[in-house]
């Protein structure tokens, strides 16, 4: 189909030696606890359930930005030692990723440590939002991931 995005291949993450590796682990590991942490003000009245796919945009918005909440409030969990204390989650709307683990500080060698790619994606007549965790070193910033 043309001018759509195809949905991401399971790698099984980035290369062993990657420094960054066992905090890309946690925050897989993060991910999962997602779900059940997931609020949002955004409230739905009048539509009918024929036409709920044209919310995709504001439900994807909000989704990405309790992702950012939510994993910012966990830092305990992927990052227990404080190694990345000058990094934080960052939602970034309408570029790839949607959502970045950077930090500001001058001076960093890896300003951006890894993105997280939300994909719709349809299973039956149902449809749920996946994840799609990759990581990299990226400079300039705004560069796809490799």
């Amino acid at each position: 189909m043309a001018g759509s995005a195809e949905a991401p291949k399971r790698t099984g993450g980035p290369d062993s030696t990657w420094p960054h590796r066992a905090l890309y682990d946690r925050v897989v590991d993060a991910l999962h606890a997602l779900p059940s942490r997931f609020r949002t003000s955004l409230r739905i009245a009048g539509i009918s359930a024929t036409d709920l796919f044209t919310l995709n945009t504001p439900l994807g918005a909000a989704i990405e930005s309790s992702v950012v909440e939510n994993l910012n409030g966990l830092r305990e969990l992927w990052d227990p030692d404080g190694e990345y204390e000058l990094y934080s989650f960052v939602r970034q709307a309408q570029v790839f990723p949607d959502v970045r683990l950077q930090t500001t500080a001058p001076g960093v060698a890896d300003p951006v440590l890894m993105g997280i790619e939300s994909w719709p994606r349809k299973f039956g007549q149902r449809h749920k939002w996946i994840f799609c965790l990759r990581a990299a070193s990226i400079s300039p910033p705004n560069q796809e991931l490799s």
